[in-house]
């Protein structure tokens, strides 16, 4: 998937994608298990140091050192993950928009 071309709407959700070949979708599911699991050990610690007070981009920045260090290809399928699941969980609550405050310099308890 390609980012939208700066300036652009992105285009109609979905339109024209191709589904991956199946083999790659083999690949990948055997990988996701595990690499679920990390995102999950992950996760629990963004939320503790969002709940010390740090502010959206200090995790945002401590989050990127950390994948930084990871090998190439699994910080890729663990970023891919988070992204799945954050649609999911955005379809799921609609009301709740995401990192709407990603740019705020306030801890998350003062928002």
């Amino acid at each position: 998937m390609t980012a939208p071309t700066p300036g652009s709407t992105g285009g109609v959700r979905g339109a024209g994608r191709e589904r991956p070949p199946p083999g790659m979708v083999a690949a990948a599911e055997q990988e996701c298990h595990a690499m679920g699991d990390q995102l999950d050990e992950f996760t629990a610690k963004v939320q503790a140091v969002l709940d010390q007070g740090w502010t959206d981009v200090e995790v945002i920045t401590d989050v990127y050192r950390t994948l930084r260090t990871q090998q190439s290809l699994a910080a890729t399928l663990l970023s891919a993950i988070a992204i799945v699941r954050l649609a999911k969980s955005a379809q799921a609550e609609p009301e709740d928009k995401c990192l709407s405050g990603c740019c705020s310099t306030r801890p998350r308890s003062a928002r």
